[in-house]
């Protein structure tokens, strides 16, 4: 059976303090536990993955990192900068077949939209570079504000991808710009998160508020998508903000 791992970067700049509040980005506390250890715990509720990987770029990070993680979780350190070659090293570390990537900003992600991604991918390990879910409204930028889901990558087309000229674009742009050449496959939202209101990505200062406020109204074991959906669709005002907040980030990202 093919092995899958879940892979989380820690860039360089989410492990140095913000002198906003003090501490590094993916230690700040999200109802009560750092943003790092809320990413890797809902990683680690997929039932199909074989283990979750956390790449740092140096021993700085490394440190920064191992006491807001579980003990479930590797540590791993790369120095490479470039995002698939990273999770290259995360595959061949631990010898995985494919590697699902986990935006660190995404603390409410989805275990159960994870586990498709993970068997859509068993399925097709030989053949398939690449697995994503796909959006009618957020386009490739769905992981990135959405924050529920993750992207799934085969080893050998990783390894083919680093070899290859790619834009500063992310990894996922590239295997859409060059899907000729790789096998994709793309998996449908559910209907109720296919909206261009909906943003549970964590990074902007307003994004840790909407958050916060989904944790509490919810708590820690009611956080499946189906729920935050309910409970969005009864908070207009946020879902305006959350609107606003992702349109301004298409805009960033299409500079």
């Amino acid at each position: 059976m093919p092995k899958t791992i879940g892979c989380i970067l820690a860039r360089q700049e989410d492990c140095l303090s913000n002198t906003s509040h003090l501490f590094p980005r993916i230690a700040r506390n999200l109802a009560g536990r750092p943003l790092i250890e809320w990413v890797v715990r809902r990683t680690s509720e997929s039932q199909h993955l074989a283990e979750v990987v956390v790449v740092v770029p140096d021993s700085h990070c490394e440190e920064a990192v191992h006491a807001h993680i579980p003990a479930s979780a590797k540590l791993l350190v790369s120095s490479q900068a470039d995002e698939a070659k990273q999770l290259l090293d995360a595959a061949e570390a631990t010898r995985a077949n494919a590697v699902v990537h986990v935006q660190n900003s995404s603390p409410l992600l989805d275990p159960a939209l994870l586990d498709r991604l993970v068997l859509a991918g068993r399925n097709d390990a030989s053949k398939t570079a690449c697995i994503s879910y796909t959006s009618r409204q957020a386009g490739s930028q769905l992981h990135s504000k959405l924050g529920l889901v993750a992207e799934w990558y085969q080893t050998a087309a990783l390894r083919r991808a680093t070899k290859a000229k790619r834009p500063a674009a992310g990894l996922l742009d590239f295997f859409l710009q060059n899907a000729d050449e790789y096998a994709l496959r793309f998996l449908s939202l559910p209907a109720e998160l296919d909206r261009n209101d909906f943003r549970l990505a964590v990074r902007a200062p307003e994004d840790w508020h909407h958050a916060e406020e989904i944790v509490e109204a919810l708590g820690n074991d009611g956080l499946d998508w189906q729920r935050i959906a309910s409970l969005l669709d009864s908070q207009p005002v946020m879902l305006q903000r959350m609107a606003q907040l992702n349109l301004e980030f298409d805009r960033r990202m299409n500079r």
